[in-house]
Order: structure tokens, then C-alpha cells, then sequence
């Protein structure tokens, strides 16, 4: 598990998280969301398995804030010039590299 400042579990974070995305879609709020996510079923060191399978629990967590965050892009994207900001942005960034 990721070594952090917060002690709460991922899962309400999460729910905070989506709350916060669905205000505002962010980059920031997206990737908090991935590291939170990972942290719903950290990966255990030293294990055989080279795949484990998640619990029924965390797959509904992650059902739910992947319909969320998928909303909150969709409804971003939708407004009127959104794309096209993108597309700019994406262009710029690559001249810069």
C-alpha cells in the first residue's frame, strides 16, 4: 500500500473524488482517482499469482466511479468548442516536445 498523509480509505475518497470531478473535471482529479483506485486492492508483495482477482467489492466500487468519471468527461467534452480546445492543446504540446 502507498505510503500517504491520508488515513482514510480509499473507497470514500473516492466517492469525494468523483464529487469533486463531477463539479469540475480535472487532471488532478482524475489521477488521484487511478492512485485511489490502485489502493482499493494494492497488489500484495511477494505473491505467486501473477494475477489476482479483485473482490466483488472493489469491482462494484470501481464500476460505479468509472460510470461517474466517464460522465463527467462525456459532459466536459459536449460543450461547445471543448474539443477543439483539446485538439489545440494536444498540438501545442507537441511542438513543445
Amino acid at each position: 500500500m502507498d505510503a500517504t498523509l491520508i488515513s482514510l480509505p480509499p473507497a470514500p475518497l473516492l466517492e469525494l473524488v468523483c464529487s469533486a470531478a463531477q463539479r469540475q473535471l480535472t487532471a488532478v482529479w482524475l489521477a488521484l482517482a487511478n492512485m485511489l483506485i490502485i489502493q482499493l486492492d494494492p497488489p500484495e508483495p511477494y505473491t505467486a499469482s501473477l494475477r489476482a482477482v479483485p473482490s466483488q467489492e472493489v469491482l462494484v466500487i470501481v464500476r460505479e466511479v468509472v460510470r461517474v468519471l466517464l460522465q463527467a468527461t462525456l459532459n466536459t467534452l459536449s460543450v461547445d468548442g471543448a474539443m477543439e480546445a483539446v485538439r489545440s492543446h494536444c498540438e501545442n504540446m507537441s511542438v513543445q516536445l
